[in-house]
């Protein structure tokens, strides 16, 4: 998990499918679910697109271009 800001988090999924999502998702104003499996992200993305303050990207979380100035996300 990366905090990015105090109430914006990426959740890294990896070899855990959907760990801390659904908890991240009541906590914080905005979670960026991130995986390199296309079908895990697709079952999150059932999962949990019902908070409303999710975002599911399909990719490499060690490739990620994050903006210098985190304060600005």
């Amino acid at each position: 998990m990366i905090d990015i800001s105090p109430d914006r988090f990426i959740d890294s999924q990896g070899p855990v499918i959907r760990r801390y999502t659904s908890h991240l998702l009541t906590q914080a104003s905005h979670v960026t679910a991130v995986d390199f499996m296309e079908s895990f992200v697709e079952k999150n993305r059932q999962d949990n697109s019902h908070h409303g303050n999710a975002s599911f990207l399909h990719a490499d979380v060690t490739k990620l271009d994050f903006p210098k100035n985190r304060s600005a996300v």
